[in-house]
């Protein structure tokens, strides 16, 4: 497993999704910690829902009112959360303000079928409202992911050298044709 960054320099010309029979998408509430926590542990995110409570309560408690502006929740038709995506934000990268697309999950059970592919969508939506680019960090053993999101526009960027690497095991390991060869844009150097 290789960390790696993503980024798309324009939040324009994203084609929205509808949301599916059997589903649908709110925003995040206090107290829905818990359906959070759950989520991302199903998708292999922690360990346990102790470990994922405590990973949100750290990141994102004091921020609250923020997340009900910015975190989605995917709903089944039985009122259970299974996935969640964040339009969260980096004023920082790069230099630059950019909204963070962050912790996107959605459990096993519900995989599959493109649900993956309408929260990030959403999320990058909502992030208009704010930012003008976006990022994300994943690895590279999330290739289904990261297929994903090429094929909504991010590209590979290095923030480091060894990601390099990450990037030539995916050409490698699992092809797409958006991820050509190097160069890619770098954000480490003398010149960064």
């Amino acid at each position: 497993m290789i960390p790696v960054v993503m980024i798309r320099e324009s939040l324009e010309g994203i084609a929205d999704v509808a949301v599916p029979a059997g589903y649908r998408l709110r925003a995040f509430a206090p107290g829905d910690e818990p359906s959070w926590a759950h989520v991302e542990t199903a998708a292999g995110e922690f360990e346990d829902e102790a470990a994922g409570r405590g990973h949100f309560a750290k990141e994102f408690g004091p921020h609250l009112a923020e997340m009900s502006e910015r975190c989605l929740l995917l709903e089944s038709d039985r009122d259970v959360v299974v996935g969640t995506a964040t339009a969260w934000r980096d004023p920082g990268f790069r230099g630059m303000d950019h909204g963070r697309l962050h912790w996107v999950a959605v459990t096993p059970a519900h995989q599959g079928r493109g649900l993956g592919r309408l929260l990030v969508v959403k999320a990058l939506l909502l992030m208009r409202r704010w930012h003008a680019r976006a990022y994300l960090t994943t690895q590279t053993t999330s290739w289904i992911a990261i297929h994903l999101y090429l094929d909504l526009g991010f590209v590979p960027y290095l923030v480091a050298p060894e990601q390099a690497e990450g990037w030539a095991l995916l050409r490698r390991e699992a092809p797409h044709p958006r991820l050509g060869p190097p160069p890619y844009a770098q954000g480490f150097g003398p010149t960064s």
